[in-house]
């Protein structure tokens, strides 16, 4: 039924959660397929591997107070064509261990109903800008004070691989400044980590993304907060073939 197609999917754009005011979330998927018959001597047609796309839509029915965050968010998208951060998951409230999808993302049209009360209709388009990524959560904590996260088996990176880790902060208290780090290492128990990747300093609800090259032989990895405010937050983290141009 696609009224209620998507309904209850966990969804972060950036630093907001709109997970509970959308019936209706499509993750497109192509493979890209490009077809060369004509420049072959051949009696069926043929098709090599082309461009791999993505793209998502988006729709709900919000109060016009989030109607009007939503459309902030994607308008600054349309105008400075800049990537934004997005997680998707099916299912209802989010937990260490989900797995859902990740990307970077432009906004390629937004539509808005005219407000009915204090209701009104969106309908968002995003574009995958890269890969979309398989991702499971390795982080869902409000966490005032340094910590280091619960250690998960991703995997070892090759070196045509990059992990890719994406915080999502959806809320946070007075004054905040503080940092993470994406650290790895050979065993669970993570006695001799290493840093592999530090994030900008977070000062307000948001989203950013970190890459890992690889070869990287450690198949253990966590996320790191340190201190600098309370932060309510989720993190992250799948392995995709590195990107090239």
């Amino acid at each position: 039924m696609a009224a209620t197609h998507g309904k209850g999917t966990v969804v972060y754009l950036d630093g907001y959660s709109y997970g509970d005011q959308l019936r209706q979330v499509d993750l497109d998927d192509d493979a890209g397929l490009t077809d060369i018959t004509c420049f072959i001597h051949t009696t069926g047609a043929r098709v090599v591997p082309g461009i791999h796309t993505a793209t998502m839509n988006l729709q709900g029915l919000l109060h016009t107070a989030e109607a009007a965050t939503l459309e902030t968010w994607a308008n600054s998208l349309l105008a400075a064509a800049v990537n934004s951060q997005v997680f998707v998951r099916p299912g209802g409230a989010i937990a260490e261990g989900d797995v859902g999808y990740a990307a970077s993302v432009r906004a390629a049209s937004l539509k808005r109903s005219v407000p009915h009360d204090d209701v009104c209709g969106i309908t968002l388009d995003l574009a995958i800008n890269g890969q979309l990524t398989r991702c499971q959560v390795i982080w869902a904590k409000v966490q005032g004070t340094q910590l280091g996260g619960t250690a998960y088996e991703l995997g070892a990176l090759s070196a045509t691989q990059m992990l890719s880790a994406f915080w999502f902060v959806t809320a946070v208290g007075e004054d905040p400044s503080v940092a993470g780090t994406v650290d790895s290492d050979d065993a669970e128990a993570f006695a001799d980590a290493t840093v592999r990747a530090t994030s900008t300093t977070v000062t307000a609800i948001g989203a950013q993304r970190m890459d890992i090259a690889g070869p990287v032989t450690d198949t253990w990895w966590r996320f790191n907060q340190g201190n600098g405010g309370t932060l309510t937050s989720v993190v992250v983290a799948g392995i995709v073939n590195l990107e090239t141009i």
